[in-house]
């Protein structure tokens, strides 16, 4: 897999009450050759890290290619953009927590095949997630600490040509510092079971770790920004990649 992901997710919510909340989410994704091959290749350079193979391919290029006993199967090529797959989700915090226990939400969403499998946009078969998150501040310290699982089921067999798994687990945990009333930093590392059966690095769980801030810019809006890097193993997911989100309530 070579290229450069871009994915800008338009969601609504609505706040049926005070503790409920559902809500839609609209996914454009692009996939390009991008411009970061370069920096990529001239950090790992630097700092002696190896680029496993980079540097044989040409740069800033999209393609996704498949070898199968020797034999090349070019599985998508060039840029492509489009919608990606429709979800509509719920949300219920079911405790606001205690001195001792932590708040708890639990969240359940349901995807649509939307988007286009072929050019790897959707999953092709519709999708239901299920999953909980706890928060819990350390006394009257500025530290939170967060974390929960997470779990989804797709009817879909196979993704460009790699036989899947139906089932996914996920664990999240982490710590947001609160600088001041506006500001907090946040840590936070997930664990993703594997996608793929028989399929090498596709078959081993999926590790990525995320560093960034949140910003509350006025009363009613916010701003994130995170890097996300992954660790452990390198081959199945992206390099480097960046989150920016910017909400707001009316």
């Amino acid at each position: 897999m070579d290229g450069e992901w871009i994915r800008s997710d338009v969601r609504l919510t609505y706040a049926a009450q005070d503790t409920t909340s559902v809500g839609i989410d609209i996914p454009i994704i692009g996939r390009t050759g991008g411009f970061a091959d370069p920096l990529i290749e001239d950090f790992h350079k630097a700092f002696h890290l190896g680029n496993a193979h980079r540097d044989e391919f040409p740069q800033n290029r999209s393609s996704v290619i498949i070898y199968e006993e020797g034999v090349k199967h070019t599985i998508a090529e060039g840029d492509s953009w489009g919608i990606g797959d429709v979800a509509g989700f719920v949300a219920k915090r079911i405790s606001d927590g205690t001195q001792i226990l932590p708040a708890i939400t639990l969240q359940g969403q349901i995807s649509l095949p939307t988007g286009s499998k072929d050019q790897l946009r959707g999953m092709g078969a519709p999708a239901v997630a299920v999953g909980a998150i706890a928060s819990k501040r350390l006394w009257s310290s500025p530290f939170i600490l967060f974390g929960g699982p997470g779990y989804q089921y797709c009817t879909a067999d196979e993704l460009a040509g790699l036989e899947l798994h139906k089932d996914e687990w996920s664990g999240l945990g982490g710590i947001a510092y609160q600088y001041s009333p506006s500001l907090s930093l946040i840590a936070q590392y997930l664990v993703s079971s594997p996608v793929a059966k028989d399929a090498d690095e596709f078959s081993k769980p999926c590790h990525e770790v995320s560093v960034g801030f949140k910003v509350r810019m006025a009363s009613h809006a916010s701003l994130e920004f995170a890097v996300v890097e992954n660790v452990a193993i390198f081959d199945n997911s992206a390099d480097i990649s960046a989150h920016l989100c910017f909400g707001t309530s009316l």
